[in-house]
This record gives structure tokens, sequence and C-alpha cells, in this order.
């Protein structure tokens, strides 16, 4: 076998830190190219291997990979990109021409084989791979809907909650429970339990979950008696002492009057109650000294006082036992905060069990789940037979977005990567600590800063590849900025140095080398703007108007005569796009917004809902209230709820254990008939769920005033029926799950202004960027953390959740410094995605309640922004609408825009009226269970599945037995596809396809220039190359020949041969032979 070429770089392991717009597309492209033509051979490309951070970002490599090479084999690629390539492969341009055009071809006709993917999908491999070693069902299915699986074990563990046997589960629950009050929430705790079921399936829960072991539900019960009883002895000795110090005051006859300004005595009733209360400065100053009265004190009360204050001090050695400042104190402290979470530990415990459960039952698996199996895989098997396991052999690799790959992702990738550099190959890992933002997802920005050493690996595991690494490290820095206007960088390299200086000395070294050389001529202009107004509500009527002002101004021959479409609005959250994105509307100007306008939020939806909810249990009021207040807000000339409820519901006097009360009855049925003559739901429930839907919408006029959440309804409920969760009630538990937070599009053309968040909007540029930088608190964190604790932190609990708030004044109080931190470096992250992606205007509204805040300590991350322009400018901000501006009012110029590296994104989708809208949601998951049977279609689509699980006739009674035993469909329907199937086996003709020693491919991914294609099945025999494709509906040779052709067109093309083409109908038996340039050739069934 031909080697490849080894890169002209000595070190062999590039790690790239590219700050925004700096060409890390370019670097990554261009090396991969390098790999591929630097030896001639056109199918190099699949030892490459190429991860990404998503779908989306794979499917753009892929697209800008085929597209370089169409320029350099057409000799249309710039002259700088060729010179890149014949450096690293020491080969002319001719050269790589011609190899650079048959590489493109054989990606074409093989795109499957391409090895870009997401780390997910890599994962994926590793356990398709090693399924039988990894204790899994050979079909087991990654299951993406993670929410069904947790939604599912809650069902599953509150089912368990009461019965015999389960008293110290349901013990548990009700402790969960009374967290759930203390901390002001719901105390109904299904929506809990499912939230920290979510949790639990987060990579940061790992640790805290091995910790916890194989505890019990019991053995959480044990350990919270025994923490209750450790502080209750503490608080209770510390009563004891008071009550002797009190004792020994009113015995000696003291007052406050009697010590200096009553705070000894003050202190010691503060106490009384054994929760312990430090002693102020002051008072611990005159413990110190031993002086409680003052200077002018008659003698026999400072006798007094000086009997009393042994009692004092040991009230006071008592109290730091209990109080942060000493060792003692400090685990009292934890002790007491943990006592109130050990049953949120011990639920989270059964909740992860419950889940394990499910997953086992269904024989699916999270990519959660199946993350620590990979590893254990991967680390103990040498990597050559994990490359014959996978049927590839990887000699180089790349990791894009590396700051936003977990622990556990790379930690699978390093023995891969170590490999690869021993065998002096390539490894590029190219990403960015300012742009880590996806710490919620369990990325991690330190593996980036700290590479070539690997970070959470105590056990030294990866010793010897940290080795490895530092000896091929060539670490790199992209400098340059090809995107924004010189203005705009400049601008940035300033105010991101005086946000490195504000940060935490553990966060500064983030922001290292973030400077970078403007490579556009033009300037381009930023403009920061302050709006403030205590009042929130004010305040976003502010914000709003100097939004549309901002806007208009852009707009406009002053401000550059941009489109509508040039401009981008970047926001914090869904729900801040969706209420600016309804104000632009209001102002004329439409939103082009992708995830603000939520289905759950609209009152048509609600009103279906509410509705859908009061069929399913009549009796219950508070649907049918919700279901008028919803109505009522679509018809408020209409419908006015106050004298709805006054006509509908009627007062009566009742004696109910001898007393006379007043009772209400609600007439629902009654109110909706007057309301909604047609509706008449109780008769109309009864049908087919999409009926039951559509006719909601027709009579409720959600259908043509508001088609696109009707239109997303409809869509739910035909994704609903048919599955094991059909009917209204299936169609609420979808709702709940997933369905409330699904959104619609609402886009238009070159009218449109993108309103999106700052998360959608990385890897993105716009000509106009708009930042929202938010009061939120830019050092928060929200809900728990998982904590492993020590013995040394005063609990045998092994581990815990706790609040931020928790854990300070305690052993873990430098923990939660670091949390606070990395919430603070999540924050400022997205400042500078934020504002990092305009080409040729930056705008940045800065909305705070006050504009007098300490410069030295910015709370918001609104005050952040407006202090570090202050930082940069020498300016102050003293009123609502003050503003600084840089730069001048130029363009880019269009040729410079045609070369810009980053895609510029330009709005070009239709709005119109609200019916041109259209729904956006996950594509449907396949049924599960088909209770009504399977049309045609799919049937055919299963009995394609079942052929392409089989290589030769030998694997066809295994995997005909494991599919007759799914319980999942209907017996005609499990009938219909085996026979079929048996039915191609039986003839010889069609068996041919599958004889043993022939070389066979099910569902290869080609392409060619009019898109990609999935023949069923290609076989090399000997009698050549054979491709098959299966029909099992409607007979049309034609077309289908058609088709056919195509496929041997693309095979002959990759194989330099003439390959047979085949048709083989099912229904009823049928072979069809395509020759390449004469009719077709028909064979029945013998």
């Amino acid at each position: 076998m031909q080697r490849l070429i080894t890169m002209k770089s000595p070190k062999s392991f590039e790690v790239v830190r590219a700050s925004a717009g700096s060409g890390k597309t370019y670097r990554l492209v261009s090396r991969y190219l390098a790999c591929c033509l630097a030896v001639d051979d056109p199918r190099v490309f699949r030892h490459v291997l190429a991860l990404t951070f998503t779908n989306k970002a794979a499917w753009e490599m892929k697209e800008r990979i085929l597209s370089d090479l169409a320029k350099v084999g057409s000799g249309k690629a710039s002259a700088s990109f060729v010179a890149e390539l014949t450096d690293q492969t020491g080969l002319p341009a001719n050269t790589l021409a011609a190899r650079a055009r048959a590489l493109r071809a054989t990606m074409l006709h093989r795109y499957g084989e391409m090895a870009v993917m997401t780390l997910d999908s890599f994962t994926n491999r590793l356990v398709k791979s090693f399924a039988r070693d990894l204790a899994l069902d050979q079909d087991y299915r990654i299951e993406l809907d993670q929410d069904r699986i947790v939604d599912e074990a809650v069902g599953n563990l509150l089912d368990r909650v009461g019965t015999p046997g389960e008293e110290a589960l349901t013990a548990l629950l009700k402790g969960f429970a009374r967290l759930q009050v203390e901390e002001e929430k719901d105390s109904r705790i299904r929506h809990p339990l499912t939230t920290y079921g979510k949790e639990v399936l987060k990579e940061g829960m790992r640790n805290a979950l091995e910790a916890l072991g194989d505890m019990t539900p019991a053995d959480f019960s044990t350990l919270s008696k025994a923490i209750r009883a450790e502080v209750k002895r503490e608080e209770k000795e510390l009563a004891a002492r008071v009550a002797k110090a009190l004792e020994a005051v009113r015995r000696e006859g003291l007052t406050r009057k009697d010590v200096s300004r009553g705070s000894l005595i003050s202190w010691l009733e503060k106490n009384r109650r054994g929760e312990a209360v430090a002693p102020t400065p002051t008072l611990q100053t005159m413990f110190d000294d031993g002086i409680f009265t003052t200077k002018t004190a008659p003698a026999h009360i400072v006798d007094a006082v000086a009997r009393v204050t042994p009692d004092a001090e040991h009230v006071l050695e008592q109290v730091q036992h209990m109080v942060p400042g000493t060792t003692f104190g400090e685990a009292h402290m934890l002790r007491k905060h943990i006592l109130h979470k050990v049953d949120l530990v011990g639920t989270l415990a059964v909740i992860t069990e419950e889940i394990e459960k499910v997953q086992e039952a269904r024989n699916v698996r999270t990519f959660h789940a199946l993350h620590e199996r990979v590893a254990r895989v991967v680390r103990h098997n040498p990597v050559p037979f994990l490359f014959e396991r996978m049927g590839s052999r990887y000699r180089h690799v790349f990791v894009d977005e590396f700051q936003d790959t977990s622990v556990t992702q790379w930690q699978n990738l390093i023995p891969l990567v170590d490999h690869v550099l021993a065998e002096r190959h390539r490894t590029l890992v190219v990403g960015d600590g300012k742009q880590a933002i996806y710490r919620w997802r369990n990325g991690d920005y330190r593996q980036l800063l700290n590479l070539p050493r690997i970070v959470d690996d105590e056990e030294g595991a990866f010793a010897d590849a940290e080795q490895t690494f530092r000896d091929a490290l060539d670490d790199q820095v992209l400098e340059s900025n090809w995107r924004s206007g010189e203005a705009i960088v400049t601008w940035n390299n300033a105010f991101f140095g005086a946000l490195q200086h504000r940060l935490p000395p553990s966060l500064q070294a983030v922001y290292d080398d973030q400077a970078q050389t403007p490579e556009h001529s033009f300037q381009g202009q930023v403009h920061i703007e302050a709006v403030q107004d205590g009042d929130k509500d004010t305040r976003e009527v502010l914000l709003n108007d100097a939004l549309v002002a901002r806007l208009r101004h852009h707009a406009s021959d002053e401000g550059g005569g941009f489109n509508w479409s040039d401009m981008a609005i970047l926001v914090r959250t869904n729900k801040q796009g969706a209420r600016i994105a309804q104000h632009m509307l209001n102002e004329g100007i439409t939103p082009q917004t992708e995830d603000s306008l939520h289905v759950g939020r609209h009152p048509a939806a609600l009103a279906l809902v509410a509705l859908t909810r009061w069929v399913v249990d009549p009796n219950e009021d508070r649907h049918a209230t919700a279901w008028l207040q919803c109505v009522a807000a679509l018809e408020p000339e209409r419908i006015r709820e106050s004298e709805v409820l006054d006509e509908h519901v009627v007062w009566t006097e009742v004696e109910i254990d001898g007393k006379t009360k007043r009772v209400s009855t609600f007439h629902a049925e009654a109110m909706m008939d007057a309301l909604y003559p047609d509706l008449r739901p109780l008769e109309h429930a009864h049908g087919p769920l999409v009926a039951w839907v559509g006719h909601v919408c027709d009579v409720l006029g959600a259908t043509g005033r508001f088609d696109a959440y009707a239109e997303a309804l409809m869509e739910m409920a035909l994704e609903v029926t048919g599955t094991e969760e059909g009917g209204l009630r299936g169609f609420l538990r979808t709702w709940d799950r997933v369905g409330h937070a699904r959104s619609i599009v609402a886009s238009g053309g070159r009218d449109a202004v993108q309103v999106m968040t700052v998360h959608k909007a990385k890897g993105l540029a716009f000509p106009v960027t708009i930042v929202i930088a938010g009061d939120n608190k830019a050092r928060e964190v929200k809900g728990h953390v998982p904590v492993v604790l020590d013995p040394t932190s005063g609990t045998d609990l092994p581990a815990a959740l706790l609040r931020v708030s928790d854990m300070k004044d305690t052993a873990l109080h430098d923990l939660a410094e670091s949390e606070l931190d990395a919430a603070l470096l999540d924050q400022m992250n997205i400042v500078y995605v934020a504002m990092t992606r305009p080409v040729e205007r930056l705008d940045v509204l800065a909305e705070t309640a006050k504009l007098e805040f300490d410069r030295a300590e910015p709370a918001s991350v609104s005050q952040w922004v407006l202090a570090c322009t202050e930082d940069v400018t020498g300016a102050h901000f003293h009123a609502h609408g003050d503003a600084v501006a840089r730069g001048v009012n130029d363009r880019l110029a269009a040729s410079a825009a045609e070369e810009e590296d980053t895609a510029v994104v330009s709005t070009r989708l239709n709005l119109g009226e609200q019916a041109a809208q259209r729904v956006v949601m996950a594509r449907p998951q396949v049924s599960q269970v088909h209770p009504d049977g399977l049309v045609e279609a799919e049937l055919g689509t299963l009995v394609h599945d079942l052929l392409a699980e089989v290589q030769t006739a030998e694997d066809w009674p295994t995997v005909r037995t494991r599919f007759a035993s799914r319980w999942s469909l209907e017996t005609k329907d499990r009938e219909q596809v085996l026979t079929w199937a048996d039915k191609v086996f039986s003839e010889p003709k069609s068996a041919a396809f599958f004889e043993v020693g022939a070389t066979v491919e099910c569902e290869p991914e080609w392409m060619d220039v009019e898109g990609p294609m999935r023949p069923d099945r290609v076989v090399q025999n000997d009698e050549g190359w054979h491709v098959v494709d299966f029909k099992s509906g409607e007979v049309d040779v034609e077309k289908h020949a058609k088709q056919v052709r195509r496929y041997m067109n693309a095979l002959a093309d990759l194989e330099s041969t003439t390959p047979r083409g085949w048709i083989l109908y099912l229904d009823p038996w049928r072979l069809v032979e395509v020759p390449a340039n004469a009719a077709p050739r028909i064979f029945e069934a013998d």
C-alpha cells in the first residue's frame, strides 16, 4: 500500500487557536485536502477522519471540501490556496489539479464514505462495532428523544409509590416533595422529577452518580437520620449552654443596659434556640479583650459580668463549632444544607436506576448511557484492533470546535489520536476558548486551554498519550481577521482586552492572544448605547424603541442603505426574541426567526390543549377556566371573561357538618355551547385525533387567522396518531413533553430582519449585527451543582446536589467560587460570540436598571459591557440613550464580500401573510407500535430495512427469527413483510444476489451531478457487478429502470466496469433486468 507523504511540519499535532473570523475553516479544509492529495489514490479520503460538533457543521464541511476540490481541479482556486497545498504536499499545481478532479469524482460517488461526521456519530460507530463487548443486543437503537426515556422512567417510579415493599421509596419522594415546598415550588413532583431526570443524563452528573454507587432508598433514609441527629445534637448542646449563660445573667440581675451596647445579652438571646449566630466584629473584640462593660460601669456590675463571662465564652466555643471560620463550623454548615438535600440526592439515584431499566426493556440507549462503556473499550483495546472492528483505518484526525467537546468525548478519542501521531500522521485540533458557550451541553473549555495536558486524568490513564502530544505539538494562533471592518476589529481588540483585565485571574488566560489584525481595508462602524430605566416594563419599551431606531438608521442612506435582510438581532433567550419579533411586526418590520415564536405561547394552541384536558377530565373546572381565558384572548371584543363566569357559575348554599356554606357549580359545557355552538367537544372528541384537532382549530378560528399555529398542532396530531401514545391522552403527553416548546417560522425575503439567539448565530456572520446585552446577572449559577463529597467535608454522604449558596462558607467554598467564575465566563463568551458576528456594523444595546453601579464590580451582563466600554473610551454613561460610536459610514466592496471566508447570511425566504408561515419541528421518531396497521409504503420500508441486514443467505434465518419476534407490529403486517422476504430467498434468480462469497454493499451513499443516491444493494460475484433495487409498490418499469440506470452509470464510473442492473418487485415477485441501452427483460416467478 502506498504510504501517505508526511506533511511538511515536523510537528504533526497542530493545535490551532482560532479567534472569530480568523479563517479556521480555511485551515481545516486546506489541511484535510493536503492529506488527501498527498498520495495518488482517490479513495484515500476514507482514511481521513474529521469530527464536528453538529450535523449542520458536518454537512457544511463536506460541501466546502467538495467546493474547494472543484476549484482546485478546474484551476479556479485562489493562488494563495494552491500555494498552501503545494507547500503542504510538495506537489506542483498541475498534479494537484489532476488529483483533485479524481478525488472529487470518487467522493461524489462514494459520498457516504466521507468520514466527516459528528462526535456522536463517531461514538455510535464505535458502539455498533463493539455491541457484543458492551453487552448490548446487536439490534439496539440509539434513542435521540431522551425526554421520552426520562418521562417513562418517572412514570414507572411514581407507579411504585405507596405499593407494598416500597415504603422507603415512598418516604424518599415525600421528602422530595417537602423540599419543593420549602423552595416555594409546587408540591406536585412529576415535573421536577422529570427535570432532574434530564440532569441525570448530563456528563457532569457521572462522578456524583458513581459515588452514590448502589445506595438504596433505605440507605438514604438511614443517612438522613444520622445527619439530622448530628445537627440536632450540636443545636441542643448550644441551646443548653445558652440556657446556662442566660440563667447566670438572670441570677446576677443583669440587663442589656449593664453591658456595652447590650450586645452580649442580645447575642445570647439570639442563640437561645440553638441555631448558631456568630458574634458581631465588635462583640468578638470584647471577647478577645475580655471587657464587656463601659469605662463608667460600677464595680459591682463589672464583677457580675465577669462572673457571667465563663458561661458566655462556653457559648462562643460552641457557636464557633457551628458557624463559618473554623473546620468544625464549616462542616456543621454543610451538614445543615445537606440535610435538606438527602431526599433530592436519593431521588436522583432512583431515577437513574429507573432510566436504566427503561433502556433495557426497550433495547435502546441514549448517547449518555454509551459514553462510559465506549471509554472502557477504547482504553483497554489496541487501536489497530479498534480499526479492524470498525472497518476503517484512520490515518489523520481533525477535530473542529474543540472547545465544545466534553471530557469523555475527548478521552474516547485520545487513543486514536495517540496512535495516529505515533505513526507520524497528522492530527489537527481547532477551537477558541472565547467561543465556549456550550458548557450546559458538557463542553469544557479547559481542554483546549490546557492542551497538550489532559484534564481530569487524575489516575494518569493517558500519561503516555500526553507525552506523545507534547513531543508532536505544533501550537498555533491565527491572528488575522477576515470577517469584519477595521474599526470593528480594532474596537473588539480593545474591548476584550479590557474585559480580560476584569476577569478573575483563573480565567484571564482564555482571552490571551485575542487581539487580531484586520485584513479588510474598509472601516465599518461600532455603536454602543445604554438603555436604562428602573422599571422592567418601561425598560422593555425603551429597548424596543431604540432597536427600531437603529434598524431604520441602518436602512437609511445616512446609515449605509442596508436591506432589512442584511440585519440580524442577537438575543439571549427565545422568549426575548419572541417579544422583539412581535414588536417589529407591530412597527411594520418583518422578522425572520426560527426559534422565537413558540407554539406553547399562543392562545389558540393553549385553548386547544385546555379543551382537550377538559374532555379527558370534564370534572376538572380549572381546565374549562383555562380554556375560557384563552378564547377571551383570541376574541377580547366578543368574550368578556368575568361576564361569562358570572353567567355560567352558579352559587348555592348547602349544609355541611351542620354549617351553611356557599358552593359553586361551573356549567362548563353550557358555557362552551353558548360561546361556540358548533364546538360540541364531548361529541367530536370520540373521533380520530387529527379530526378533533382540525375541528377545534376551525371552530375557534385558528385556521385562517393563525395558520402557522394550526398547522403545528395538526402536525403534532399526525405524529401522535398510530403510536403507542395515540389518542387524546397521548396528544397531551406529547404536548407536555416536547410539543409546547416547538416553534414556527416567520420568514420573509429581502424584507426580513433576522432574530435569533447568540447560540444559533455562532459560526455565522451578518452585514449588520445588533446585540442585546441584557440585565441578567453575569455571575450566577441557577439550580443545583453535583458535588462529590469526601469525609473531610464533614458528612458521610458520598455525593450531593447543592446550590452555590449551600456551598458558601463551607469546605466547598472554593468549588462554589469556581462555579460562579465558570458562569461568568459563559456570559462573557456569549458577549464575545455576539460582538464578533458583524461584517460592517456592530450595535450593542445594553439594557440596565441603573447606570450608577459599582464600576469595579459590575453585576449584570449589560453593566460589564458598559464598564468595559468606559475602560476603552474614557467616557461615562450617565443617562438613558448615552452612546459611544467608532468608525465611518463606509461599505464592504462587493468583490471583497465574495471572497469572504465566512458565509454572510442574508435572508432570501418569503414571508407574506401568516398563512405562508411554516412549522419547524424535529422529525418524528419511527413509531414503536402500529396498532392500526401499516400502509404499503411503510411495509416497503420495513422489507428494505430487513433485507439490508442480510449479507448472505446464511444470515437470513437469524435475521428472520429476530424480526418475527417483534411485538410492535400487527401480526398481518409482520407476516406480509416476511412473505415478501422469504420469496426473495426461495427464488433462485433473486437468491443469487445473496450467495456466500460475494462482495456486498447495502445502501451505499453515492452522488452524481443530480445529487445523492442510495441503491438498495450492490453485489460483485463471479459474473461481475450488479445493482439491485427493491420495489414493493406500484410496478412502473420505465420509471424504475431510469433510476437503476443512474445507479449503473455511477457504478461504471466508480469501478471502471459495465455493471448489470436489476429491479426486484416484491408483490408479486418479479425480477426485471435493466440493460444499459435496451428494453428491460422481465422474469416471472417459477
